[in-house]
């Protein structure tokens, strides 16, 4: 054998040893999550939150439509993937069902559903109705991706002569890791077991937020159209439990503009939920052009993350002509959970002012969010932190990291998620004081 075969094999017996030696000693670190816009703690905080102001969406939409109002619903996530997820899990049940039948039409049957699936056939045609999606099929689905972790190691499919050759192998489960000892396998087993008995535990809170919303709405009597890209809907099915019947959405030019029509010209149709899909090219404000002139009310069921996209729905409801200005609300579920969020929404609006404007006022700030993401929030929230390293540890925020006070309190902020409501509650209150104190 070569001596630079030797030495890539070498090389990669150290990596996995020194892989072993990192898990062993630091499996708590490992396998954390990020606290990004698109991690799962962002994620699932940011579903969860909506789930929990379905009902108050249809409250203030039913309030406004008594008090002579024409509501204007916004939401973001469609939750499509979840509904084409379990589309697909419908099949695949279809699909055993008949192979495991003993009739002599089994065979026939699986044949006829295959070429359907073979010839591209609309999912819809092949299911008629799934099982609502719920929060827990969310946090499951996110279960199964705990304990990741890419490995580099030399590819010797291609040639083990080459060092810098690598192949990047996933691994998702611990005990798959080289070297890992069994007491750390079944600690992480055990947590995960402990997890998904909570999940089990979840009542089942609707992750289709908007299909939850449109139904609750029309029990209320209230006629309501959707302007967005989803391409299916939900309803529910009476005395089937958590059934819901599948259907095609119309999401052509003609429908758009009918359903704004009718909005803008009739009584019957008494609100709209809207998401990106409507952020341009369409007017939903009180015109002399239109009508119904009455008074129009934008519901933020959901804050879009980009403020442009923000800015630009806002604008379909409060537009010049208008003869009566647009009441704008702004929901929240009044947990600390959310504050940072609203925090980050606020300065989106302040940011994109000063670059539009050159100056920071915007109407749609909230005004009893504080903001405490600037330098002296920064200094606030790094006393805090070194006068409480026990909620340092449980946010996985290391004594290296505290050595710097810049952008600490963006960095508490994002971890609060992990503690329970009223730990939140008693740092913000906390901290939020400081703040003050600071100020003066």
């Amino acid at each position: 054998m070569a001596r630079n075969d030797v030495q890539t094999i070498t090389n990669f017996e150290n990596s996995q040893l020194k892989l072993a030696r990192t898990v062993s000693n630091n499996g708590a670190h490992l396998f954390k999550s990020s606290f990004g816009t698109g991690s799962a703690i962002y994620q699932s905080m940011r579903r969860t939150m909506a789930a929990l102001l379905v009902d108050a969406a249809v409250e203030r939409a039913v309030t406004a439509v008594q008090e002579g109002r024409k509501p204007v619903i916004v939401f973001e996530e469609t939750g499509e993937s979840f509904v084409n997820r379990l589309i697909e899990q419908e099949i695949d049940t279809i699909q055993d069902q008949i192979k495991q039948s003993q009739s002599p039409s089994a065979d026939r049957l699986t044949k006829a559903l295959a070429d359907q699936l073979a010839k591209n056939a609309r999912k819809d045609n092949l299911v008629d109705d799934i099982r609502m999606p719920v929060l827990g099929d969310m946090m499951r689905n996110l279960l199964t991706k705990v304990g990741g972790v890419e490995v580099k190691e030399p590819d010797s499919e291609v040639s083990l002569k080459n060092a810098d050759t690598k192949r990047i192998r996933a691994i998702r489960q611990l005990k798959d890791v080289p070297g890992v000892g069994a007491e750390l396998v079944e600690r992480y087993e055990k947590g995960l077991a402990e997890i998904s008995a909570k999940i089990d535990a979840l009542p089942e809170m609707p992750i289709v937020t908007v299909d939850a919303i449109r139904t609750k709405l029309a029990q209320a009597g209230i006629n309501s159209r959707e302007i967005s890209g989803r391409t299916y809907q939900l309803d529910p099915i009476e005395g089937q439990g958590n059934r819901a019947r599948l259907s095609r959405r119309d999401r052509s030019k003609a429908a758009i503009i009918k359903s704004v029509s009718d909005f803008n010209n009739t009584n019957d149709t008494h609100a709209l939920i809207i998401n990106i899909a409507a952020a341009t090219g369409l007017s939903m404000h009180s015109s002399p052009r239109f009508k119904n002139t009455s008074q129009r009310e934008l519901i933020e069921f959901q804050i879009p993350e980009d403020p442009i996209v923000r800015v630009q729905l806002l604008g379909r409801v409060n537009r010049f002509d208008q003869l009566i200005p647009p009441q704008i609300s702004t929901l929240a579920t009044g947990l600390f959970a959310e504050y940072r969020s609203l925090m980050m929404q606020n300065k989106k609006l302040q940011d994109l002012s000063a670059n539009i404007r050159s100056s920071r006022d915007n109407a749609a700030v909230i005004d009893t969010v504080s903001d405490i993401l600037n330098p002296m929030g920064d200094r606030v929230a790094h006393e805090f932190l070194m006068e409480n390293p026990g909620i340092a540890a449980r946010l996985d925020i290391p004594l290296t990291r505290l050595q710097m006070t810049t952008g600490m309190a963006s960095l508490l902020t994002q971890r609060l998620v992990l503690l329970a409501p009223n730990a939140q509650r008693a740092v913000y209150d906390e901290v939020l004081e400081a703040y003050s104190d600071a100020l003066i």
